[in-house]
């Protein structure tokens, strides 16, 4: 745009200098006018898209939303390359938003994850990109960049409530047990229905070996699955959903405690029957009783044929195990 100004100036500069200053004067108007109506021009077509991919993914047509939602962020990155403003009313990760939610509600969680860098790149919403992030790594087991970015997060708000449970996972997934607790008993005295808190409180407690504190926490994991704050309620995403695990925590809970029967009923609701095998034979081998283990490996190979190769292996382990606690008492 710059280079036809000067052409366009050349012959009316010679009518003098009082008609050449209101010329340029006029000339920067028609210039303003021009480049209020590129941008005008722009605003309206990335509405438009949006508007269309806000449409789709009303209509459950998420590929569709993706499209438009990619043309839209598209537009943005071509019309603001040079650093320039995003248009008023728009931030810059407006688009990257609905991309990310996308990608999550598909499990593409390194597309998402990677959506989530930009956006925390791009725009700064006291933390809550960088939270968003987080919780991205977490999905993806990164938990130590996960921990990075929640403390980032915190660091623009000390009262994000999901940047703090998410760190207080990060923190149980790095094995740091008694960090984590710390930060979960923050976030439950703030939250005491939180129930992702409470499953991860009851986690830690069970990998401790602690079953009293863990029946405590899941009896308050169930009753908070019955009160009105959820997950969707305070923005954690869907895709972190807890009804199979309360039930998965509830069948290792009661096999701990001896229960095996009772436990095999709790996972079969919510588990195929060779993984709910399976994982009575880990606990009964957490547990030192190799025999049962290996009973209930068996089983597991008995109901799925297809993971045999993996249950064999589990179960030469007991057997093998088996064998030595034999050798000792004998």
């Amino acid at each position: 745009m710059t280079r036809w100004v000067p052409l366009l100036l050349v012959p009316l500069l010679l009518v003098g200098c009082t008609t050449g200053a209101a010329v340029r004067h006029t000339t920067s108007e028609r210039l303003d006018a021009t480049e209020q109506s590129v941008e005008l021009i722009s605003l309206e077509r990335l509405r438009a898209l949006l508007g269309q991919g806000d449409a789709a993914a009303g209509a459950g047509r998420s590929e569709e939303a993706m499209r438009y939602y990619l043309l839209a962020e598209q537009l943005l990155a071509t019309a603001f390359a040079t650093g320039a403003p995003f248009p008023e009313g728009f931030l810059g990760d407006e688009v990257l938003w609905r991309i990310a939610l996308i990608h999550e509600a598909q499990h593409r969680w390194q597309a998402a994850h990677d959506t989530w860098v930009v956006a925390a790149s791009r725009a700064d919403r006291d933390g809550e990109n960088l939270q968003r992030l987080g919780w991205s790594r977490l999905q993806l087991r990164q938990y130590m960049a996960a921990r990075e970015a929640f403390n980032a997060a915190l660091i623009h708000d000390a009262d994000h409530l999901q940047a703090r449970l998410g760190l207080a996972l990060a923190n149980e997934g790095l094995g740091e047990w008694s960090l984590a607790i710390q930060h979960l008993e923050e976030v439950l005295h703030r939250e005491p229905a939180l129930q992702q808190a409470r499953l991860a409180r009851a986690r830690i407690a069970l990998r401790q070996d602690d079953l009293v504190v863990a029946k405590a926490e899941l009896r308050l994991a169930f009753q908070a699955h019955t009160q009105t704050q959820s997950a969707s309620q305070i923005g954690i995403r869907a895709a972190l959903d807890t009804i199979p695990e309360r039930y998965t925590l509830l069948g290792e809970l009661l096999a701990r405690e001896g229960d095996y029967g009772s436990a095999l009923k709790v996972y079969a609701k919510f588990l195929p029957l060779h993984a709910a095998f399976s994982n009575l034979g880990q606990i009964a081998m957490r547990e030192r009783d190799y025999a049962l283990a290996m009973r209930y490996f068996e089983q597991a190979i008995k109901e799925s044929p297809q993971y045999r190769e993996q249950l064999n292996k589990q179960f030469a382990v007991a057997q093998e195990l088996h064998r030595s606690a034999l050798d000792v008492t004998h």
